[in-house]
């Protein structure tokens, strides 16, 4: 494989990224503990023809009554042509061990909203789920599969993840799985050790993060996990 090092280029990218957990509206919590990640997995899976899939695997703790008012809710967008979300399960285990399974037929989709005064045509959409029956001192935890059926570009595509660091996370991995022999443009960010293996013709790469104490609201920095592109100029 190929790699060619555009830190500069990467932010070329940034306004064409339409999935990645990094970019997930995921609830904003105050600086106090009111909720936690304790694992979060995203894991990516392209080929060579663009197609490719992300599955997201969460799970959370509510700490307190605010937490659950956060966390009770879960929105996945996705663009709808070109892109597909299922949710294979959402469930919520009590402080008592006891697990409270969501029903599939509940989850819904919507559009994203946009202002009334503006008149623009998008197929940007939002599957979503409302957890059952929670309560502070339960955990939540659910998985989802975005499908990517077709390229935006022939056969290319481009992907940015960004470290989750707005809440304390217990644990993050992140698997980025590529054809071994595909020539990719990549920024990596060197301050974020991981480990590669190549096997069965494919390199998969790992990352396994970690973000005990919550991002200040004032800081705006972002940390890049990776940006991976098959659009080499």
């Amino acid at each position: 494989m190929k790699h060619k090092r555009l830190a500069d280029a990467a932010t070329k990218w940034v306004g064409l990224v339409v999935a990645g957990l990094g970019c997930f509206p995921l609830p904003s919590l105050a600086a106090q503990a009111d909720a936690e990640i304790e694992k979060l997995e995203t894991s990516y899976r392209f080929e060579a023809n663009g197609t490719g899939q992300a599955i997201i695997h969460a799970r959370w703790k509510v700490n307190t009554s605010a937490g659950r008012s956060k966390v009770g809710q879960f929105s996945i967008p996705y663009q709808s042509e070109f892109q597909d979300v299922q949710v294979k399960f959402f469930r919520t285990v009590k402080k008592n061990g006891e697990t409270i399974e969501g029903d599939p037929t509940r989850v819904f989709e919507r559009s994203v909203p946009v202002p009334d005064d503006v008149a623009v045509f998008t197929d940007s959409r939002l599957k979503g789920f409302v957890m059952p029956n929670v309560e502070a001192g339960d955990s939540v935890e659910y998985e989802a599969v975005i499908g990517y059926a077709k390229s935006l570009h022939g056969s290319d595509f481009w992907i940015i993840h960004r470290q989750q660091r707005s809440v304390p996370v217990a644990s993050e991995r992140v698997v980025l799985d590529l054809p071994a022999d595909l020539k990719i443009a990549v920024h990596e960010n060197s301050s974020l050790q991981h480990k590669t293996e190549e096997r069965d013709g494919r390199r998969v790469e790992q990352w396994d993060l970690s973000n005990p104490e919550p991002a200040s609201i004032l800081d705006s920095h972002v940390e890049t996990v990776f940006a991976v592109s098959t659009i080499l100029t």
